[in-house]
């Protein structure tokens, strides 16, 4: 690259050269990817079933902060709060909410379950039941 040149100078130029190539190499590769990555796929997911995806966020190269904050832009003040996050392939992210247990209609289904048994605690005597001996 630089010849017979073997000045300081000379070296000082091939090595300049050399990491500017490789930086734009480097990001041109990484727009192209990004740009071009999950084509026909609706994104990466972030939160799944509430719980953080820490391997996705690496891989995406996101931090929990950035997720945090993108949250709080679309309404969410916390993160538990979230049922779904996704990734979309133009950078955008997709928060689905959690529901409140109190919608939720197996929950329902188990407090009334409990409210039954309290029922039938309450009216059961003192000394039914136990087996003397």
């Amino acid at each position: 690259m630089i010849g017979a040149d073997d000045s300081v100078t000379g070296g000082l130029i091939g090595a300049t050269t050399l990491l500017l190539v490789n930086y734009q190499v480097v990001r041109f590769a990484y727009e192209y990817k990004r740009k071009h990555r999950h084509i026909g796929e609706s994104g990466v997911v972030l939160i799944e079933n509430g719980r953080v995806r820490q391997e996705s966020l690496k891989k995406e190269l996101t931090s929990l902060d950035e997720l945090k904050e993108a949250a709080s832009c679309q309404g969410f003040e916390l993160l538990w709060q979230v049922e779904r996050a996704v990734l979309n392939p133009d950078e955008s992210f997709a928060f689905k909410k959690r529901k409140d247990r109190a919608e939720d209609p197996s929950y329902q289904e188990i407090l009334s379950r409990i409210d039954r048994l309290a029922e039938l605690v309450g009216r059961k005597q003192p000394g039914e039941g136990a087996t003397g001996g």
